[in-house]
């Protein structure tokens, strides 16, 4: 007997699991407790309840009792020798689309990594995974078009990932059948996976005050995703007045000219609070600020030093070493293939978050601010 299911449906296969154990005498008058199931067949709690359902109304287990294991049923023998298998029906192949805002050739290699994980994942419960850039009309206005769009794509469920507040809203309202890769915005009861920028934030403010930093620039995406606003609202409650005052945030677009622009404004200047140290939201615009520094001679760390809030593998083959924050990719699918699975069987999930904090890994381009 496999200890965890490989076919059909993760409830069918758990329900026969559980059948063939009981047969073959693996468990002696009771069965162990949910939790134990659920850690040795590898599947939810709400699977397990309704798996024991199943096996309760084919008898081979006593009705619930508060505060009890279930009991193996007396008549275990007789029912054996019935055909009481669970009959395969031919299923329709269930589908899930990551949903992103950005262009597919855009998204960092951590996230591909991501997504050839947890389409791996779901190809053995015969689900494919689709990903799809949402266009402008239903990300702009998703209560005016963002239903009819969706038609276009019927599905067992969504992984929004990285979802404007608006967006994220609408699916909490009309479209349950949603998980979020990202931060969640206040009040949407959906449930996901959080990876917990506020705690590196406050950690890398802690470390530029160490080092002596006071002038700290916070370079995000223009965009008013809710995980830029977030990191931006946490950056600055985490710096005290003064830092505060001689500190900045600059908003960029992903293209050249804009970024160009905001850095001449920034840095080709003599003022007193000019930024020592950089901090990145995002690869693309940390690779910006290495090139735009190196080719106006500004030396890294010795008179800018940079750090990046979300990292991706490839950076790490850059010189100078950058000092930057990481969650392993390993971490995020197991973690969130438990509720994944549920939402596409029911439709539906809880609305936990998954809370997941990044790793700090020092680099070369963090250093001592500079002497006055």
């Amino acid at each position: 007997m496999h200890n965890s299911p490989k076919r059909l449906s993760i409830l069918a296969q758990t329900v026969e699991i559980l059948r063939q154990g009981i047969i073959e005498g693996r468990w002696l008058k009771v069965l162990p407790q949910e939790r134990l199931l659920c850690e040795e067949l590898d599947v939810s709690r709400s699977t397990i309840r309704r798996a024991l359902k199943q096996i309760e109304q084919l008898g081979f287990i006593a009705p619930a009792q508060r505060g009890t294991r279930r009991q193996i049923s007396h008549k275990i023998t007789e029912v054996s020798k019935t055909n009481v298998s669970p009959t395969p029906q031919h299923e329709i192949e269930k589908s899930v689309i990551w949903l992103t805002v950005d262009d597919i050739s855009s998204l960092t290699s951590t996230i591909k990594n991501l997504y050839i994980l947890v389409q791996k994942r779901l190809e053995v419960v015969n689900c494919k995974l689709r990903i799809i850039t949402l266009p402008h009309k239903p990300l702009s206005n998703p209560s005016r078009y963002l239903k009819e769009w969706i038609k276009d794509f019927p599905c067992s469920a969504w992984i929004l990932h990285s979802m404007p507040r608006n967006v994220q809203t609408w699916f909490s309202k009309h479209q349950r059948n949603a998980y979020l890769f990202g931060n969640p915005a206040k009040n949407v009861s959906l449930g996901g996976i959080n990876i917990n920028n506020s705690s590196a934030i406050s950690h890398a403010v802690s470390m530029f005050r160490r080092l002596h930093h006071k002038n700290i620039c916070l370079l995000r995406r223009k965009e008013d995703l809710v995980g830029e606003l977030d990191i931006e609202n946490t950056f600055l409650a985490s710096l005290d007045t003064t830092e505060r005052k001689n500190s900045t945030v600059l908003k960029a677009e992903y293209e050249c000219s804009d970024l160009d622009r905001i850095f001449n404004r920034t840095f080709q200047t003599k003022q007193i609070n000019r930024p020592t140290v950089i901090f990145c939201t995002q690869p693309a615009l940390l690779i910006f600020a290495l090139t735009w520094l190196q080719q106006h001679q500004i030396k890294i760390p010795d008179q800018v030093s940079l750090c990046l809030l979300r990292s991706q593998k490839l950076l790490n083959y850059i010189t100078p070493s950058l000092a930057h924050y990481e969650i392993n990719e390993d971490r995020i699918a197991p973690a969130a293939l438990p509720a994944l699975l549920d939402l596409i069987e029911t439709g539906a999930c809880s609305s936990q978050v998954i809370s997941l904090i990044p790793d700090f890994i020092p680099g070369q381009s963090l250093g001592e601010a500079p002497q006055d």
